[in-house]
């Protein structure tokens, strides 16, 4: 299976215009961007990674293909519960059902996150229960009792400050797959770039946004081939390991001892966004999927957890190597080897199952 020349087109148009280390990540969005023509549960991807690394104008090439996506910037209780209000006699569409069936691309959580607590909480709560396709609200009003339910896949992007909030994460984390936007290595090269490209970006943005609508049209689900049994063992194995060592541990906040027993994710959930996102790379014609999807596994959870587990995957063993590896300290790096002891990890099994040389090389640099 060969990519599909218009993937490639879209790349090298990229690569033109833009300083591009993580070209697995610009696979994986198109792969999440075409799976969204696949009926299944709703997919949720959050694109996490440092500003201005190329992760926005890939997410804007997404934004402009009216139609196929729906934009979303803000968003609050109100908005999601918004019943019929009619206006002059006519229905305003509401939000959720300007979104339904549509593949929702929100370009920066930030706005989100910075809102007050109780708010933030009260959001994503309710995002839970969107992401079972319904929204149930009562008012006391004319307006009654109101059931809306939606259908949409969501990518969107942010930065390493969701990984501090700890709350957000208890009330959402488990709907959303992580892909974790990697640091392009040529810092002056990047900064050149965008100083060239500055009086053009629009011109660029255009020529990019065509050359995805030219790959959306490329897109053809009726080709895809059923999964084989091993695939499907494959992907229940990762969604297993993400599932469980994503899983938090609850610590005293002042001595560090861990102070419950962890009980993991169920993998389901999990298990249908990667067949999903399979199916995606399939789609755009990549065939050695294995190692996006590793990489997914990996991406999924805590950044100390998986560096920690990178660097055994690299023979670092002992505590103090992989401390100076990670630029963390040694007790930093004994609480999380803590934590992924408790939650059951084991070198003879996990390990294997993760340790494509390909992805090793591109994520532990």
């Amino acid at each position: 299976m060969a990519e599909l020349k218009e993937l490639t087109k879209y790349k090298r148009l990229l690569n033109k215009h833009l300083i591009i280390d993580d070209w697995k990540a610009v696979d994986l969005i198109l792969a999440i961007m075409a799976a969204h023509k696949i009926p299944g549960e709703m997919l949720w991807v959050r694109v996490i990674g440092t500003p201005s690394t190329g992760k926005t104008e890939i997410l804007n090439t997404l934004a402009a293909q009216d139609g196929y996506c729906s934009k979303l910037e803000s968003l609050t209780p109100a908005s999601i519960r918004r019943g019929y209000v009619p206006q002059d006699g006519k229905h305003l569409p509401t939000m959720l059902e300007r979104i339904d069936g549509k593949l929702v691309v929100t370009k920066e959580l930030a706005p989100l996150l910075t809102t007050n607590k109780e708010l933030k909480l009260e959001t994503f709560g309710l995002l839970r229960s969107l992401h079972d396709g319904e929204i149930v609200a009562d008012y006391g009003s004319a307006q009654g009792h109101i059931e809306q339910k939606c259908h949409f896949d969501w990518i969107l992007g942010t930065t390493q400050y969701v990984d501090r909030q700890a709350q957000l994460e208890a009330q959402l984390g488990s709907r959303f797959i992580d892909l974790r936007w990697g640091k392009p290595i040529d810092h002056r090269g990047a900064t050149i770039k965008a100083m060239q490209n500055d009086a053009s970006m629009q011109a660029i943005r255009d020529q990019l946004a065509k050359a995805v609508n030219q790959l959306i049209k490329a897109v053809n689900p009726d080709a895809l081939p059923e999964l084989t049994k091993g695939e499907y063992i494959l992907l229940a194995d990762l969604a297993n390991f993400t599932t469980k060592y994503r899983t938090p541990v609850e610590r005293d906040a002042r001595t560090k001892v861990i102070t419950n027993t962890p009980e993991t994710e169920f993998p389901p959930r999990v298990g249908q966004a990667l067949a999903r996102i399979t199916k995606g790379l399939m789609l755009v014609g990549i065939a050695d999927y294995k190692p996006y999807l590793q990489r997914m596994a990996l991406d999924c959870l805590p950044p100390l957890r998986s560096g920690c587990i990178k660097a055994l995957l690299n023979g670092h063993n002992q505590g103090r190597d992989i401390a100076t590896r990670l630029k963390v300290s040694s007790a930093t790096v004994s609480h999380v080897l803590e934590d992924l002891k408790v939650l059951g990890f084991d070198t003879v099994n996990d390990l294997p199952l993760i340790s494509d040389a390909a992805t090793l090389q591109a994520k532990c640099k």
